[in-house]
């Protein structure tokens, strides 16, 4: 407003933002932050927003008074001010960037990306010569110049882009919620542009805005504590991820330490979840002591890796936790004794993405936690072959159950009785265009680590029920297929809803249908005999798989509705070559309780008339057939019925 011959500004709107970015800064720099570009191009959107805020109070104040201060002060006050407003979208356009792309070279030239802070920035710089921003006239009253409103085109040439550039290039780099918030930033932060420069004129509320703005993208996703694990308060796993991804990117020096706490499963298991996060904060309380400066992350189930500077020595570092944890930790006076397993990576490998990296880490955890020499396990070019086939084989299985390409192989089973082929087992496979054909003793343990398994079990079964729909089973003498179900997926609640459903959308008999199932200790719970009463009740029978092995054991063959009992090859080729009974007692124990028995891994004519002796009614394995395609498997069934 005017006030007698010069102007006053309402400042009510800058002094809270003022306060609230005051705030917020000094809470985010009292944090520890992931060592990336994005979160210091976010620290720099906070320090011009402080900036801009606080000229704006002290130049208004100035030029509210021009009585009281020179017009070099008030010059010199103004034009920082302009620079500051100018530097707000262009560091925040810079944070976007850093957001989306993680690297130092950004596709758009950085010197061309600058030209329009840069033009503002000679504009604001020449301002008390050419008063085209603004001018002081001899009394030393402030006037708005002409040029005033290239400001808000400066604002919305940097901002407005935002918007289309997030949804195009974030679409699969941020979650939606973080899209949002950084449109909103935009929306709110032009907003307030357009109303000091056109409708509030005497009112500063653009540093408001930008606050605001800030804000909700603060809480949104760039707070210090989003990516922090709670128990331990180091970073998370998806903390790693950007740190590492990051790196990679720019072509830094990789090197990291950690250890995995070998009887952490142990301890989640037998006490409670107040004795565990007890433990793990005490040992993280200790290793903040000892990794000042290294960003600590926490893996989950007992797992912390270090980011290493070039000159840390790792040794030094793990003498002095395994030295600590050699010692026990408390939890109301009771004594536990934690036991680490380290890994070292010195950054010699050149990983190609985060995945690798990851993929590597747990493979190099694998070893370290089934070896008996103490130190750091060394991580080197055999593990990280190892992790990068493991992922390769993952993509190839993600590809091929994302495009249904799984291709299932059938196995024989024949009768002792006549010899003709009475049913076969379906068996996946993947064809990969670089990896070849991918046997399942590959990609099954794999998929039951990550979760896959649920969907490549069920598009098995969907594939074998369509292929008895699109075939006549009596015409090919087959009375049912076998189709292996994992233990992770009969001990799942929604198994049996889920296969029935495919079994009534193909719309074909289930008596056509085995369900092979190896036993295991986790698959024995409430579901698991919920779901075979679901599926037998329909008429589906099951058998036990690979008995003799692993779990298996007597009293679930009698309790479970298991029809067939397949005794695993390792069992019959141990028979053959030792003086035992067993197998021959085996068989007549499971004849004499009705189940039928199937002796897998048959090779030679000789061990086939061995098992048909003491009573094996099926037969699978090498001697009849390997696991071949299905049209093979077609053509073999029709030349058994002539040969026959």
């Amino acid at each position: 407003m005017i006030w007698g011959n010069h102007m006053v500004w309402n400042l009510d709107f800058d002094i809270s933002a003022w306060f609230v970015a005051v705030v917020l800064i000094m809470y985010y720099v009292s944090r520890r932050n992931l060592p990336i570009l994005r979160n210091r191009a976010f620290f720099g959107v906070m320090i011009s927003t402080l900036v801009l805020a606080s000229l704006d109070i002290i130049a208004s104040i100035t030029a509210s008074f021009p009585e009281r201060y020179s017009t070099t002060t008030n010059y010199t006050l103004n034009v920082i001010y302009y620079i500051a407003l100018a530097a707000c979208p262009y560091v925040f356009s810079l944070f976007v960037t850093f957001v989306i792309h993680r690297n130092r070279t950004w596709f758009f030239p950085l010197a061309v990306h600058s030209i329009p802070f840069l033009f503002m920035f000679a504009l604001s710089i020449t301002a008390p010569w050419n008063g085209f921003i603004f001018s002081l006239d001899e009394m030393g009253v402030f006037h708005y110049g002409p040029g005033r409103d290239f400001f808000f085109w400066e604002y919305f040439i940097y901002m407005a882009p935002c918007i289309p550039y997030v949804a195009v290039f974030g679409r699969e780099k941020l979650q939606a919620g973080h899209r949002r918030a950084i449109y909103l930033y935009v929306i709110v932060a032009l907003l307030g542009n357009w109303l000091q420069m056109y409708v509030m004129l005497y009112h500063q509320v653009i540093s408001l805005c930008n606050m605001i703005s800030i804000l909700v993208v603060f809480l949104t996703f760039q707070g210090p504590d989003y990516y922090r694990e709670r128990r331990t308060g180091f970073f998370d796993a998806r903390g790693l991820q950007l740190v590492i991804t990051e790196q990679l990117q720019n072509e830094d020096y990789l090197p990291f330490a950690g250890f995995v706490l070998e009887n952490y499963r142990t301890l989640k298991n037998s006490y409670s979840e107040e004795v565990v996060t007890s433990l793990l904060r005490q040992l993280s309380g200790f290793l903040r002591t000892v990794c000042k400066d290294e960003p600590t992350f926490y893996l989950r189930n007992g797992i912390f890796l270090m980011l290493l500077a070039p000159d840390k020595d790792p040794i030094a570092m793990r003498d002095r936790i395994e030295e600590r944890l050699k010692k026990p930790f408390y939890y109301n006076q009771n004594e536990y004794i934690l036991h680490p397993r380290f890994f070292y990576n010195p950054g010699l490998i050149h990983y190609k993405s985060y995945e690798e990296t990851r993929s590597t880490v747990l493979v190099a955890i694998e070893q370290a936690m089934h070896t008996d020499n103490s130190g750091s396990l060394l991580i080197n070019e055999e593990m990280y072959r190892t992790a990068t086939r493991t992922f390769a084989v993952d993509h190839a299985m993600e590809y091929a159950l994302r495009n249904q390409s799984l291709q299932i192989y059938y196995q024989p089973i024949h009768s002792t009785d006549d010899g003709r082929v009475v049913s076969a087992e379906a068996l996946a496979r993947i064809q990969d265009e670089e990896l070849g054909l991918l046997m399942p003793d590959e990609f099954i343990p794999l998929a039951e680590r990550n979760g896959s398994i649920f969907r490549l079990g069920e598009q098995v079964f969907e594939k074998v029920c369509k292929f008895i729909q699109t075939h006549d089973m009596k015409e090919l003498g087959l009375n049912y297929i076998e189709v292996n179900l994992s233990p992770l997926q009969i001990a799942r609640s929604n198994t049996a809803d889920r296969y029935l459903e495919i079994l009534d959308r193909y719309a074909i008999d289930p008596s056509y249908i085995n369900l092979e199932i190896t036993e295991t200790e986790n698959a024995e719970n409430e579901f698991t005999y919920e779901n075979i009463r679901k599926l037998s009740a329909r008429g589906i029978r099951f058998s036990l798989d690979d008995y003799g092995t692993g779990y298996s054991n007597l009293i679930n063959t009698i309790v479970l509705p298991y029809s067939i009992i397949k005794i695993d090859k390792n069992i019959v080729q141990a028979y053959l070559s030792s003086d035992s009974h067993i197998l021959q007692h085996l068989v007549h124990h499971f004849t004499v309780l009705g189940k039928e028995v199937v002796a897998e891994g048959v090779e030679t004519q000789e061990m086939a008339d061995i098992l048909t002796d003491i009573g094996c009614q099926y037969l699978q394995g090498f001697l009849y057939s390997k696991p071949i395609p299905t049209e093979e498997f077609i053509d073999y069934l029709y030349e058994q019925k002539e040969n026959s």
